[in-house]
């Protein structure tokens, strides 16, 4: 299963950055920054594991979003499924993970349950709280599920699924401009 970000940038790019952090661990799992063409769509995708928690971040920093008033960028998260062979079976948007009109950042959490299904009709604080729960609650002769299915997140791989490139953090920061030189 993936974490799919349909993202169009607005007319600076390079003010926009995201990440998508593990709750439990903190780690993050997926990243970008420094986009470099205006009124581009980008499609990004990050693999999840079920029985987790997931916090996505998308930031400007000229603190004005990127819709509207300079162009109609936005963004819009997925749940990808897909079958043994990689094939994408289902699509399924995030309630709430879209948008574009915002300040400097918007954050949105959610989670997934043991059978990858969002968990959004219990609501995220009741299904973090279960998640933990589920942790704390389980003896030495367990096996932990949560830790099971955290992987180190290293290195991690960047996949552009419009030009089908997939790209590890040494080959995506040679595309990326580096520093930020305000507005032009």
């Amino acid at each position: 299963m993936n974490f799919t970000l349909d993202l169009l940038t607005d007319k600076y790019p390079g003010e926009t950055s995201w990440t998508l952090t593990n709750i439990f661990s903190n780690a993050v799992i997926g990243e970008a920054f420094n986009y470099q063409n205006d009124f581009e769509i980008h499609e990004e995708s990050v693999c999840l594991w079920y029985d987790n928690c997931y916090m996505f971040e998308i930031r400007d920093q000229w603190d004005d979003g990127m819709c509207c008033g300079n162009g109609q960028g936005s963004f819009a998260g997925f749940l990808e499924y897909t079958d043994s062979r990689g094939r994408t079976t289902e699509l399924v948007p995030i309630p709430g993970l879209n948008g574009g009109a915002f300040t400097d950042a918007e954050q949105h959490k959610f989670c997934l349950d043991s059978n990858g299904e969002l968990a959004e009709e219990e609501g995220i604080e009741k299904a973090v709280g279960r998640i933990k729960g589920r942790i704390s609650t389980q003896t030495p002769t367990q096996t932990p599920t949560l830790s099971t299915k955290i992987p180190t997140p290293s290195p991690i791989r960047h996949i552009n699924k419009r030009n089908k490139e997939l790209m590890d953090d040494e080959e995506q920061s040679s595309l990326m401009i580096k520093g930020h030189h305000g507005r032009e």
